[in-house]
């Protein structure tokens, strides 16, 4: 019979073999190939294994049949006790741990109990949302006393501190009490109701509100104004005033409330012989409807473009017309179509002297619409 042959490990050996009548000759080949197996089998054995069979069966019943590990079958008897924190240990070390550990907590536990309480039970009313104190301290940062409970904490006051807060709420009544007595008994910080009277004036920025043989004024500094705004905080109208000048109206609402605007220098007071309402005034120096608005704007445009309002009527204009420069010496004629409560499309003409054509490119042009607001 000849060697064996395919030897991998010792799983592939064949327990008949050598025969009693093979040569001797090859009596070395088979032994290389039981170490050559021995080997393959245990490739990372490299050292000494005293392992007993009684160690080496606990190890082996450790595992189900199907290779996963069981800690239920697990025994390994004799197990030296651990040197390093990577060791096993065995059981009277584990029981020692455990046993220590406990003690630890319980005396942890019992020095918690045992512990007098900062306020205990004692008066808590846990359905009035009371907290049980938990501890004090005096905080390094404010070099107050921390007070601890159930849910947060804060630093307490000293009695220095509520003594100086005290004192400082004096100190401002006092000083405001003075204040105000101070504002009742002076004219020139008045500013009287209707029925009531005062001597003086009352003066604002060194000028003054008063009433003289001439009616009620108000006399500003130089160039000073007065406005009212809104609640947006925007000025709705001001009056401005400058030395030797006409007063200067400025509203940023239409003026349709019938308000008397005086021609010429300012009645007397109760005189309103010289003044005509707001509304008429607007209308007469530009008779347009209070309902209408006017929109004026410059844009570069090119024939055909699409020119936008820049605020959008609430319907089609009633009037656009348009302003521009010579083109090449010419004039040119505009028209507009497909109009909309937006804007319209613009068709720009050039005058020729043989007919026209459309007006050249990047000519800017003035444009004014009127419409419904």
């Amino acid at each position: 019979m000849g060697l064996e042959t395919n030897v991998s490990t010792i799983h592939d050996l064949d327990a008949d073999w050598p025969l009693d009548s093979d040569p001797r000759a090859q009596g070395a080949a088979h032994i290389r190939t039981i170490k050559s197996a021995i080997q393959e089998t245990f490739p990372n054995i490299n050292a000494v294994i005293p392992v007993s069979a009684s160690k080496l069966l606990a190890l082996i019943n450790s595992f189900n049949d199907d290779g996963a590990y069981n800690a239920n079958n697990a025994t390994i008897p004799n197990v030296k006790a651990a040197e390093s924190d990577l060791d096993a240990v065995n059981r009277q070390q584990m029981t020692t741990a455990i046993q220590s550990e406990t003690d630890a907590r319980t005396s942890a536990i019992q020095n918690i109990e045992n512990a007098a309480p900062l306020s205990g039970n004692y008066a808590v009313v846990t359905s009035t949302g009371d907290k049980i104190g938990l501890g004090g301290h005096l905080n390094g940062g404010s070099g107050r006393i921390w007070f601890g409970y159930d849910g947060g904490g804060a630093d307490l006051a000293w009695e220095s501190d509520v003594s100086n807060l005290s004192n400082i709420v004096v100190s401002n009544n006092n000083t405001i009490t003075s204040r105000v007595s101070q504002l009742e008994n002076s004219d020139n910080n008045k500013l009287s109701k209707s029925g009531d009277s005062m001597s003086g004036n009352l003066f604002m920025n060194g000028n003054a509100i008063y009433t003289n043989s001439g009616g009620s004024r108000i006399q500003f500094e130089s160039n000073g104004h007065l406005s009212m705004w809104d609640n947006s905080n925007n000025a709705i109208f001001w009056l401005s005033m400058s030395d030797g000048n006409p007063a200067t109206v400025n509203m940023t609402a239409p003026a349709y409330a019938n308000r008397g605007l005086t021609n010429g220098s300012p009645p007397a007071s109760g005189d309103s012989s010289n003044s005509v309402p707001t509304t008429a005034w607007v209308q007469n120096a530009l008779p347009m409807g209070s309902n209408m608005r006017i929109e004026a704007w410059t844009q570069e445009a090119n024939y055909g473009d699409w020119v936008n309002y820049p605020t959008s009527f609430s319907n089609n204009a009633e009037a656009i017309a348009t302003i521009s420069t010579l083109d090449n010496g010419r004039p040119v004629l505009c028209a507009f179509g497909n109009e909309t409560s937006s804007g319209f499309n613009f068709y720009p003409r050039r005058v020729d002297q043989n007919g026209s054509s459309n007006a050249d490119t990047g000519i800017t042009y003035k444009f004014l619409a009127i419409g419904p607001k």
